[in-house]
């Protein structure tokens, strides 16, 4: 079986993709899609040497920014963002909306996002070797997978709706507003 995950930002840790050398299974049974920001137009030719030196070339993609992310999306059987900084993540909410588990890393909203063992699994940022065991986890286990996704996408329909988000803001307005 072949495993497919989208990447979303690209920063300092192309190793901690699932093509990672810490974990042959994924090295051979994985390929990788990476659509990135414009960050990534400047430093491809720096990380497609990187993918080259690693091996893992053959089994990544960089398709760079895309419109169609949705196209993509429902591809892939898992999403992993390997950011150090990142806000409150629309990609991870869209991948999410599409039945996605998440491997992502502990860093701004993420955890806020992602529910450990959930919907996915948040790792520390660095932390190449759980990373890629989890993204193991998640390419062993189709049934895993689809749950997580399920539970996932019910999450952010539920918690992360606009619909809820403006209701939220227009009762604290109100409340703020003594009435």
């Amino acid at each position: 079986e072949r495993f497919s995950a989208a990447a979303a930002t690209i920063e300092k840790s192309l190793e901690a993709l699932p093509a990672s050398p810490e974990n042959e299974q994924l090295r051979e049974a994985s390929e990788t899609v990476i659509a990135a920001d414009n960050l990534f137009e400047a430093r491809s030719q720096e990380l497609r040497a990187l993918a080259e030196e690693l091996g893992i070339a053959s089994r990544v993609t960089f398709a760079g920014q895309r419109e169609n992310a949705v196209e993509y999306l429902r591809a892939f059987d898992a999403f992993i963002m390997t950011s150090h900084y990142e806000g409150l993540s629309n990609a991870i909410m869209e991948a999410m909306i599409y039945e996605l588990p998440c491997v992502v890393t502990d860093v701004g909203g993420n955890g806020e996002l992602v529910t450990e063992g959930e919907t996915g699994y948040v790792v520390a940022a660095g932390d190449r070797t759980t990373f890629a065991d989890r993204v193991a986890t998640l390419l062993a286990d189709p049934a895993l997978r689809r749950a997580m996704g399920a539970r996932g996408a019910k999450r952010i329909l539920n918690e992360f709706s606009l619909e809820r988000m403006v209701g939220e803001t227009e009762a604290k307005y109100e409340q703020l507003l003594g009435r």
